[in-house]
């Protein structure tokens, strides 16, 4: 009997300029020599698009807002037998893992921390208050949560209140390739002097 090939997806509202959608783009691209990779997409938008390899799947949700997603992104993991699916950024954690409760066949969830959640909202008041509460009760349903940096893996044990195993700390990924291929342009270099 062959061995199934696994199956892995991103989740993230689009694809256009980030630092999250860069990661997950460097992550999918090596995963898809391996395995069955699908970027799942509130909007299949982004100039990162481009970027995804031949060998990736996208799965646009219906062009809607991240907001809106929680319906369209659960009856996608209805009907898509995944093996694992990962996501990354506050809200996009949030609406995956509530997504997944109470599935027959629930994936491995894993959800990462690429900031301090406090420092990104603080500028919204009260609701950031509501956030990092609904944080604290909604992460632990993750299966596993990565942490980018030893700083936002101490962030997240005190003061997300996360437990130490469910954490991996996991640092953003360099694509080699890239940087020997830009390196060997030509580039203009413009200076700016203020006197």
């Amino acid at each position: 009997m062959k061995n199934r090939i696994l199956k892995i997806a991103f989740f993230l509202p689009t694809l256009n300029v980030g630092g999250i959608e860069r990661v997950f783009i460097t992550y999918g691209n090596s995963l898809s020599e391996f395995y069955d990779v699908e970027f799942v997409l509130c909007k299949k938008e982004g100039i990162l698009l481009k970027e995804l390899s031949s060998k990736v799947n996208v799965y646009n949700l219906g062009n809607v807002r991240l907001a809106n997603s929680f319906y369209y992104l659960r009856k996608y993991l209805k009907q898509n037998r995944l093996d694992c699916i990962i996501t990354g950024g506050d809200y996009p954690n949030m609406v995956l893992v509530l997504a997944s409760l109470h599935l027959s066949h629930r994936p491995k969830i894993v959800i990462s921390q690429h900031n301090y959640f406090n420092i990104e909202i603080e500028h919204l008041g009260l609701w950031a208050k509501f956030s990092k509460i609904w944080t604290r009760i909604i992460y632990p349903y993750s299966h596993k949560i990565i942490a980018v940096s030893d700083g936002i893996y101490k962030y997240l044990i005190y003061d997300l209140k996360q437990k130490p195993t469910k954490i991996i700390k996991v640092p953003n990924p360099i694509n080699v390739k890239e940087i020997n291929v830009k390196s060997k342009k030509n580039v203009s270099l413009i200076c700016l002097i203020i006197i």
